[in-house]
């Protein structure tokens, strides 16, 4: 392991020397064209480099890239001469002047350079891919061609596809897909590829379909999913037939977005291409000049326009349950790849469970189970690699007993069968005497197993440090890096420094949990699988009672280090900012308040108001947008209208609030600066909160009051609690934005706080909502434009006249047509009560504004409209357009088709001739 991190040292200077003869390169004039050859080379070389060190940075002992990082210690020797000897002649150049102007290189020695030059990007680039058998066969063969697709991507696409590949989205998932592929054992899945149902989803003859693969955790459906990416890219053209994947992973709720999935489909459309197609330069290019990101409806209808010369397109989305918590996303996702077009082929894993079921009705599925004989050949892999105790590769008789016994516990379960692997490490010697009651000791469920390695872990003396362990990356907000674990573990409750000897090891802290807990692709501590994740969760009352007080006061603690408190501003700045010095800091500022909203209430009020006051300003320089608003000063009582009334409230702690709402000379108001209100006698409400620093808790912004900051942030509790109050007299009060309490929750889609506004007698719904030069919006019109059916329902049987207009004639079908939302365009319309041919102040109807639309949904706008009865299809705005016409403006080639289509459409000159 030393030689090969002495290997990956050498890699750093390297970049830096790279880019030191690309500056100097850069000023030469009137060079031969081997200076852009040689330009272009170094920036390839670079972007090798960097991807070789960024791998070295996870690596760990027992890590298959310190192989690799040996083979290339002879390439980045010979590296280091090339560049020193480019370096050398660059300098040597007698004067700044004649650096300027001369080439101080000859043809032939530069042909030469390049030469090399490109040899070892490839040999660097075979490396990045963590194949060793071919980085071996590269170094013995040196200038032959490198026969792995990963090389030929990178070495053959463009520069900027490259770029604008990365651009489009962080995820990579067919680097997922090649590192899950690894873990398959050979000649398993046979069963699944002879299946009729996946033999009639392939079959070209027939038109694209949807299968749905469902299982239960742990029979290996992340595998299946990686083997049948690999098995239909081999088995078709790629000319014709394009093979696209997803792998949903709950550890990547941050950035596994719809936006982000759709980002990754055109990111490997891309990658297969080779090259940039001129419709993605232009949707780059216009995107990327304004510094701004494309939309959820841009990136789908580019993709859906990218994908239409195909044949046939295979999708393989992996795990959908384990997609964004919002069942609603799931939904939407698959409605979106669906929609992408017709020759679409759709496969679709995960769980077994009722809201994903009632997304496939009437797709074909295929139940996915581990077959036995699959599991008996990964067992016997496990053998041959040493993963399993020396005693079972013992006698015959012991080891056949075993392999029978485990595939039968198994019961179609691959975690089950690792497990029982993982509970035969706990016998380090197994004879025929013992085996009977060991084969008998072998748990027959996931959780069964889970339970017995936690009764091994109890017996062991570190079971404490186990156990936060878990706690922590089971119910953390999001997944902790390596460093960010190993400092919460160090935290001591009421330590001002944080000790070096407190640090636990990685070794460590994989050691004590027995198996449970690995370091993923990114380097960073999860379970081995994520059913392991549910067991925790599952049993929070038995195992962690008081996790999220835990976890609470651990980021508090953090966050009220000494090395915090200094009271010069660029000190605090240059320690927050230190984050390799202090990892956790980061997290513990962004996700205290999500933790301490889950805590039991009381049990952390006296830490939060302690914090708050002295050391709000270390969680401030960490605030996620959209909150980091230069234009807020940042104080504690800024930090507190920002979490709705007081802090304690968005912790969920009510018992401060009570305390003031109960007090006659208190008044949840706010003057005409946008000020909170506050009594003189303030300091005499009660002796335990005296010392906390909090006489400006109530100044606040002017953004809001503290019942919309409560409505925008979903806290029901809360809004409930300052609505029982006799002192509130804002319930209609609008922010300096033009905002309502109303108006807000509706926008934010928080249903439970629409409830309980619009249960207010006094809730005014003819308020309406003037931000941004927008037309006033009633609330029915914002339901309908944001296409929240639920709070459009709640609107319309309160009787809220759904054919209201504004002032320059905008409805709520204008709203739900122009944005693309058929569901809530059909609602409106089953009411009897709009104008299906109403139109605005420049005359468009809703069928014109679905014409034009960049929805997704648009093509269904218009067939909802179009089909209904008494549609005027042929209506022209005031500009002389109709629907048809405005929709050959806009490039919507499908909508045009479909109108054209229409019995009553007249596609004539004198309409044409208005585009």
């Amino acid at each position: 392991m030393v030689e090969a991190l002495g290997t990956a040292s050498s890699v750093g200077p390297l970049i830096q020397k790279s880019r030191t003869i690309t500056t100097y390169l850069k000023n030469i004039k009137e060079a031969p064209k081997e200076l852009d050859k040689l330009l272009k080379e170094l920036r390839d070389l670079e972007i090798a480099l960097t991807m070789v060190e960024l791998h070295t940075r996870s690596v760990t002992e027992d890590d298959l890239w310190l192989v690799t990082l040996q083979e290339l210690e002879t390439t980045l020797d010979e590296l280091t001469e090339i560049l020193n000897k480019l370096k050398k002649r660059l300098e040597d150049t007698s004067s700044w002047m004649r650096r300027m102007l001369q080439w101080p290189f000859t043809k032939d020695g530069m042909e030469e350079d390049l030469g090399k030059l490109e040899r070892i990007k490839s040999l660097l680039l075979v490396a990045a891919q963590h194949n060793h058998l071919a980085l071996s066969r590269a170094v013995q063969r040196s200038r032959e061609v490198l026969e792995t697709t990963y090389l030929t991507n990178q070495l053959q696409m463009d520069r900027e596809a490259a770029y604008v590949a990365a651009w489009l989205t962080p995820l990579d998932y067919n680097c997922v897909q090649h590192d899950k592929l690894e873990q398959r054992a050979s000649d398993t899945g046979a069963w699944f590829f002879k299946s009729p149902q996946f033999l009639s989803w392939t079959d070209i003859s027939k038109a694209p379909s949807t299968l749905w693969c469902f299982g239960d955790p742990g029979v290996g459906k992340t595998i299946f999913a990686s083997v049948i990416v690999d098995h239909l890219r081999v088995k078709f053209n790629a000319e014709e037939t394009l093979v696209l994947c997803t792998f949903c992973d709950y550890r990547s709720a941050a950035t596994q977005t719809v936006t982000n999935v759709i980002c990754s489909l055109l990111k490997q459309f891309i990658q297969a291409r080779l090259s940039l197609t001129d419709s993605i330069k232009s949707f780059y290019n216009r995107y990327s000049r304004n510094g701004t990101r494309p939309s959820l409806d841009g990136i789908t209808n580019l993709l859906s326009q990218e994908l239409e010369p195909f044949r046939h397109v295979y999708i393989i989305l992996d795990a959908l349950d384990e997609f964004n918590k919002n069942l609603g996303g799931r939904k939407e996702l698959i409605d979106i790849l669906r929609a992408l077009g017709d020759n679409i082929c759709l496969l679709v894993t995960s769980r077994n469970i009722h809201t994903i079921r009632s997304l496939f009705v009437a797709d074909t599925k295929l139940d996915i189970r581990a077959d036995g004989a699959d599991i008996r050949k990964t067992i016997l892999v496990k053998l041959k690699q040493g993963y399993l105790p020396i005693s079972l590769k013992g006698g015959k008789n012991i080891r056949e007993k075993i392999l029978k016994t485990v595939v039968e516990k198994a019961d179609g379960v691959q975690v089950s069968y690792a497990c029982s692997s993982s509970i035969s490490r706990q016998f380090p010697q197994i004879t025929n005497g013992l085996s009977r009651s060991w084969i008998l000791k072998l748990p027959n469920t996931i959780e069964h197993a889970y339970e017995y390695l936690l009764t091994k872990i109890d017996s062991q003396p570190n079971k404490d440090l186990a156990y936060r362990i878990f706690g922590w990356i089971a119910f953390a907000e999001r997944p902790l890096t390596g460093s960010e674990l190993q400092h919460a573990l160090a935290v001591e409750p009421r330590s001002k420094s944080l000790s070096a000897r407190n640090i636990v090891s990685y070794n460590i802290i994989t050691k004590v949990c027995a198996g449970f807990v690995v370091r993923d692709r990114q380097g960073s501590p999860s379970f081995v699988h994520h059913s392991m994740q549910e067991f925790f969760i599952s049993r929070k009352a038995k195992l962690f009672p008081y996790i999220q007080e835990d976890i609470t006061r651990t980021c508090l603690a953090y966050m009220s280090l000494d090395i915090f408190s200094s009271p010069d501003s660029f000190m605090l700045e240059l320690f927050c900012n230190s984050l390799e010095v202090y990892p956790f800091l980061r997290y513990s500022s962004n996700n205290w308040t999500y933790h301490a909203r889950k805590c039991t209430r009381d049990t952390v009020e006296n830490e939060i108001l302690t914090f708050l006051p002295t050391r709000a300003k270390v969680a401030l320089s960490f605030e996620e947008p959209p909150y980091s608003q230069p234009e807020v000063q940042r104080t504690p009582a800024w930090f507190a209208a920002r979490y709705g009334l007081v802090h304690v409230m968005e912790a969920g702690q009510l018992a401060f609030v009570e305390l003031l709402l109960s007090r006659d000379d208190w008044d949840v108001d706010v003057n005409r600066a946008g000020k909170i209100m506050l009594p003189h006698s303030f300091a005499e409400i009660g002796h335990q909160f005296r010392g906390f620093g909090l006489e400006d808790i109530f100044v606040c912004s002017p953004l809001c009051t503290p019942l919309i900051a409560a409505a925008s942030n979903g806290h029901e509790r809360t809004v409930e609690r300052l609505l029982q109050s006799s002192k509130m007299e804002t319930l209609n009060a609008s922010s300096s934005s033009g905002m309502t309490a109303l108006s807000t929750a509706i926008s934010d889609e928080h249903v439970g706080v629409v409830k309980l506004l619009l249960s207010q007698p006094d809730t005014d719904t003819s308020i309406t909502y003037n931000n941004l030069g927008l037309d006033a919006l009633t609330p029915i019109m914002l339901a309908a434009g944001i296409g929240n059916e639920d709070i459009l329902r709640i609107l319309l049987e309160r009787g809220d006249d759904p054919d209201a207009a504004t002032p320059k004639g905008i409805m709520a079908l204008h709203c739900a047509s122009m944005y693309g939302h058929s569901r809530i365009v059909e609602i409106l319309l089953m009411t009897g009560r709009v104008d299906i041919n109403a139109v605005d102040h420049l005359g468009y109807t809703a069928l014109m504004k679905a014409a034009i639309g960049t929805s997704r949904m648009a093509m269904q706008t218009v067939k909802v409209l179009s089909e209904h009865t008494g549609i005027d299809i042929m209506a022209k705005n005031v500009n002389g357009r109709s629907a048809y016409s405005l929709a050959v403006g806009a490039g919507h080639g499908k909508i045009v088709t479909y109108l054209a289509s229409k019995r009553h459409t007249r596609s004539t000159d004198a309409d044409l001739s208005t585009l």
